[in-house]
């Protein structure tokens, strides 16, 4: 659920929630140290411990609510914590013994994310989420114009995507974003998707799925595990250009290349890194590709020369050759545009997906 409750002008808020895990331990001190993410590699959406700093482009004053052990109840009982402000940071060091000129330089140098405080008092909003089933909710107060105009402009470009936001998002149900403005709702939306399996052969190491979204857009998705020595042979190599890769040698997860066309109107081809990214991220072929690429740290552009990069767009295209020769073998009933925009890629690629 997202949800921005704006309550003036110059202030709101922005809730975000999911009915996934409660906060751990781990996941407390993960996002607590920038870089140090508790996901494994390929685990999940993100593994560089750098998506939570996002938040600080609406507010710097996040507040995170969790559920405890126990099934989500109102209110929540587990991890719920801000982080302190540099004057509060200031006041602790001097209660400890710290001269106030010490204090100040330390809470000017310090990051704050260092220092977590405890929260006791949970809005109503917060409340109500938790009385919903949610397991944890970022809270993100905004405390300007700016902030707001912001915020709202997020949520609509969420909503109003040019390619659909949760195409290839297994894991979330939907996706529920509203707007409440001086205590009424003025809009909401709910994302889903649907999944019907298509392939019949069980021992095809490509899986094969008709998605349908929520405004009624369907897409053939195909999807493959790559083997995983070559994905770490292409690591290795991209660590001279791409440092950053090299905690990449620990890959637990599968990486797993997605394709997606299609089936009754057409879209602009897009790069996705399980989010789609921007509209200089384009797809070589006639429609998307989802695969753990490395992107610059916004998500919206990668390096298509690295050889990581390089390896994931040739699984792409061999999971196409292989979803093209499926069809047509098991006789499956899609329509044929979606073999020819399979087939189809940029001039640039033509290599590619001759060589599948």
């Amino acid at each position: 659920a997202i949800h921005l409750v704006i309550t003036s002008v110059h202030t709101g808020v922005l809730l975000v929630a999911n009915k996934g895990r409660p906060f751990s331990s781990s996941n407390f001190e993960a996002v607590r140290n920038i870089g140090t993410s508790d996901k494994e590699i390929g685990e999940g959406i993100g593994n560089k411990g750098l998506g939570f700093r996002s938040v600080e482009a609406l507010t710097n004053d996040v507040h995170i609510f969790s559920a405890g052990a126990q099934k989500p109840a109102p209110p929540f009982d587990g991890y719920c914590f801000r982080f302190a402000s540099m004057e509060e940071i200031a006041k602790l060091l001097e209660e400890i013994g710290a001269s106030p000129e010490v204090a100040a330089k330390v809470a000017a140098d310090i990051p704050r994310y260092l220092v977590p405080v405890a929260v006791n008092e949970q809005p109503d909003e917060v409340r109500r989420l938790a009385e919903l089933g949610y397991a944890t909710v970022v809270c993100l107060p905004l405390a300007s114009s700016r902030e707001v105009e912001l915020a709202e402009k997020q949520v609509a470009a969420l909503t109003n995507a040019a390619v659909p936001v949760q195409l290839f998002l297994d894991r979330l149900a939907s996706l529920e974003v509203s707007i409440v403005r001086a205590g009424i709702e003025v809009e909401k939306k709910t994302l889903t998707r649907a999944v019907e399996p298509l392939l019949r052969d069980s021992s095809s190491s490509i899986r094969m799925q008709r998605v349908t979204m929520s405004d009624g857009s369907a897409f053939l998705v195909v999807r493959q595990t790559l083997q995983k020595d070559a994905v770490l042979a292409a690591v290795a190599k991209s660590i001279p250009a791409a440092p950053p890769l090299k905690r990449w040698l620990s890959w637990k997860g599968d990486a797993v290349v997605s394709i997606a066309v299609w089936l009754n109107k057409v879209v602009e081809p897009r790069l996705y890194n399980f989010l789609p990214m921007d509209d200089h991220a384009v797809s070589p072929m006639a429609g998307h590709i989802d695969a753990p690429f490395f992107a610059d740290i916004d998500r919206r552009t990668v390096k298509p020369d690295l050889p990581l990069n390089q390896l994931l767009i040739q699984g792409a295209a061999d999971t196409a050759a292989k979803a093209c020769f499926a069809i047509v073998d098991e006789g499956l009933v899609v329509p044929p545009s979606a073999v020819v925009d399979m087939a189809a890629w940029s001039d640039a690629r033509i290599a590619t997906i001759v060589a599948a």
